[in-house]
């Protein structure tokens, strides 16, 4: 997966520096060729959006799920980072 610094600056940090009280780094647009897909991802809680094949798309998942001070967005934040972990335990 092929990761890309470029939208550095397109897009607002993590919650995870919000709700968990982190640090966060700044997230990562990655690319998976074999898939044709693309994510973001932050490097300091494991957070990403979907993937999908529009680059587009997962930048605005990304800022529409990161927007501070809003109750809901921070529900469907929590809810969707127990999601990924309870993903990747299952994995595990």
């Amino acid at each position: 997966m092929k990761s890309s610094t470029a939208i550095v600056q397109e897009v607002p940090t993590c919650l995870c520096q919000q709700i968990m009280h982190r640090k966060p780094g700044k997230p990562e647009l990655r690319y998976a060729a074999n898939r044709k897909e693309y994510i973001i991802w932050c490097p300091t809680c494991d957070y990403r959006t979907h993937p999908d094949t529009n680059r587009q798309s997962v930048i605005t998942e990304w800022y529409l799920s990161n927007q501070p001070g809003n109750k809901h967005i921070e529900d469907m934040w929590l809810k969707r980072y127990l999601e990924i972990k309870e993903g990747a335990t299952a994995v595990a």
